[in-house]
């Protein structure tokens, strides 16, 4: 897991025979060995995906009772069924996704806001919520039960824009999340993350931990919509300390923005990329919210299906 914080591969920045040396006879580990080591998971992900058929025959280690079946079958049918090649396919199991809200909102609010795309993507993933430890302070009647995950100035306000030395509740809001990673869902740890804005952020932040061995729990993957660099100056030099080591998050990353996101501009977004190794993106001509219909709903259930190959 040290070796692969540092850098995607065993001997080299590109795969080779020495990963398939090192990392075959480990693809017999039981899954709950290797989950707590997400960068573990994602380079035996890789092996097993460079030497099939072999290392399916490593996890199976025979073939199943129904493709025998299958195989007997063909033959009671003769030549009619010759060459015919019968696959069966394996119920993956959901990922489990921790959310992480925006500004101004808690988990509540936020997983109403996310009825469809909760339905766009249940048949992969079941999301649970969690709400920042923050209270906004608020005499508007309209404006009540809404939370941060930090603030930008000393009297509890925020903006996304601000160059900042204050981070008033941020290492508090770090260990919100870390404990919730923690606790899991129903006594089984979480897949990945999925985090809107200012969530986005602290949930970027939480990768760049994770990548240097900082973060006091771990997750596989994370689902990024209208995410940026904070511009607290010392979560700027977080990230800029990633890129002078020469490193990048190596988690699976998705990121979404919209063309006319007028709170986090498409340039935040995109700046945010450089610090991950293989960020897949998604842009939409929309604006400030998580798009569940259109043409471009469909990158995240690709995604998903993508990562459930990876950690079901």
């Amino acid at each position: 897991e040290g070796v692969l914080s540092k850098t995607k591969y065993i001997s080299s920045s590109n795969f080779s025979a020495v990963d398939i040396l090192v990392g075959f006879p480990l693809l017999s580990l039981p899954p709950q060995v290797c989950s707590p080591y997400p960068n573990l998971s994602t380079w035996l992900a890789e092996v097993r995906k460079e030497a099939k058929p072999f290392s399916e025959q490593l996890l199976t280690g025979k073939p199943s009772e129904q493709g025998e079946k299958t195989a007997n079958k063909s033959k009671k049918d003769g030549k009619a069924n010759k060459g015919k090649v019968v696959e069966k396919k394996i119920a993956l199991r959901k990922l489990r996704i921790l959310c992480i809200h925006g500004y101004r909102q808690n988990g509540k609010t936020f997983r109403e806001k996310l009825g469809s795309f909760r339905k766009l993507v249940g048949k992969h993933a079941e999301l649970e919520f969690v709400t920042a430890p923050h209270i906004i302070p608020s005499d508007n009647p309209e404006e009540q039960d809404q939370y941060g995950w930090w603030f930008s100035q000393s009297s509890k306000s925020f903006d996304a824009h601000e160059d900042s030395t204050c981070e008033l509740g941020f290492s508090e809001s770090v260990r919100t999340v870390e404990e919730a990673l923690e606790k899991g869902v129903d006594g089984a740890q979480y897949d990945g993350v999925f985090a809107f804005s200012q969530g986005a952020a602290l949930a970027a932040h939480l990768c760049v931990l994770q990548q240097t061995g900082k973060l006091n729990s771990s997750f596989k993957f994370c689902i990024l919509v209208a995410g940026f660099v904070s511009r607290t100056l010392q979560h700027r030099a977080t990230f800029e300390g990633l890129q002078e080591a020469g490193e990048s998050v190596s988690i699976p990353t998705l990121h979404v923005f919209g063309d006319t996101d007028k709170v986090i501009e498409k340039e935040m977004s995109e700046d945010l990329l450089q610090f991950f190794a293989s960020p897949d993106v998604i842009g939409h001509l929309g604006g400030h919210f998580v798009p569940a219909t259109g043409e471009h709903k469909k990158g995240f259930n690709v995604f998903l299906e993508k990562m459930q190959q990876l950690y079901s």
